[in-house]
């Protein structure tokens, strides 16, 4: 939950002119830190995908036996690359982390690579959204950008690509995340109604309020969905959330108080559901919804 939730947050924080510098670095170290301790839980090595809110996202999560700046070193000049895949980078980068020195660096540190890194003391990252064209010319890169934002799919610039490294004992561990095709990070988080997406199987949404996020990994059962601004109290949300339970078949597991919200826990067969209820500034309520099997 918090993976997807940060995730898209910070892509459209990384992606915003009204966003600065200083804050989207801020942010993106942040996301870093996050997806690193999500990863110690054993995300495993392999790509993965995600959907956010209707749209797809890949990532992956390891170690590499190289120390943090090489490893940025690699994924920087990826970014600024103008041709070679995605899935030949991580070839070559399993080939790196395998040799006993580093590659030679090639970089093209024009602004116009769109590559944006910072290294802390305990956390670096790489960012950029990479349009595939070495040296690419100003007009060309000016079409493209007219194009975005005609469009609002991130595609017509380029794919936004995001690394996250930091060093745990004699290992770096790395996170990666990813735009694999059309991708519209204006849609993600709409500011009136309910955000693309879906809303999760056998448990309705709130009688009020409007959907935030739905995610969850492609090809697996879990997934999360949010919504604010709810109207009822919490005692009415939970009055209705035990009446659609009775209605679709759910058994009561759990309900208690844990850090100020209403948890139920509810079970129907194999199949899980935890509903949270919690308070919201300005007099409204959240619900979260989390599916598992």
């Amino acid at each position: 939950a918090t993976l997807v939730l940060l995730l898209a947050a910070v892509l459209v924080l990384g992606l915003s002119l009204r966003a600065g510098v200083a804050r989207a670095d801020e942010s993106m170290l942040e996301l870093g830190r996050h997806l690193v301790q999500l990863s110690e839980a054993g995300m495993g090595r392999d790509a993965r995908g995600v959907l956010v809110n209707g749209q797809s996202l890949g990532f992956r999560v390891f170690t590499s036996g190289q120390d943090m700046a090489t490893v940025l070193n690699f994924y920087e000049d990826y970014c600024r690359a103008g041709s070679g895949s995605w899935a030949q980078s991580q070839e070559e980068l399993e080939s790196l982390d395998r040799s006993e020195s580093a590659l030679p660096r090639k970089l093209d540190t024009s602004w116009r690579a769109l590559t944006r890194r910072v290294d802390d003391e305990d956390m670096g990252y790489v960012a950029c959204v990479r349009h595939g064209v070495a040296n690419i010319q100003n007009q060309e890169l000016g079409r493209r950008m007219m194009a975005f934002l005609e469009t609002g799919n991130l595609r017509e610039l380029g794919l936004f690509h995001y690394v996250a490294a930091t060093r745990i004992g004699d290992e770096t561990r790395v996170v990666a995340v990813w735009t694999e095709g059309d991708f519209y990070p204006g849609r993600l988080f709409p500011a009136e109604g309910d955000a693309p997406g879906f809303d999760p199987d056998g448990v309705s949404p709130p009688p009020s309020g409007r959907r935030m996020l739905s995610a969850g990994e492609m090809g697996e059962d879990e997934t999360l969905a949010m919504y604010l601004d709810c109207q009822e109290s919490v005692d009415e949300l939970a009055g209705f959330y035990r009446r659609d339970f009775v209605r679709q078949g759910w058994q009561i597991v759990g309900d208690e108080f844990i850090d100020e919200a209403r948890i139920f826990v509810v079970q129907r067969g194999n199949a899980m559901r935890v509903l949270s209820i919690a308070e919201q500034e300005e007099g409204l309520r959240s619900v979260s919804i989390a599916t598992t099997r």
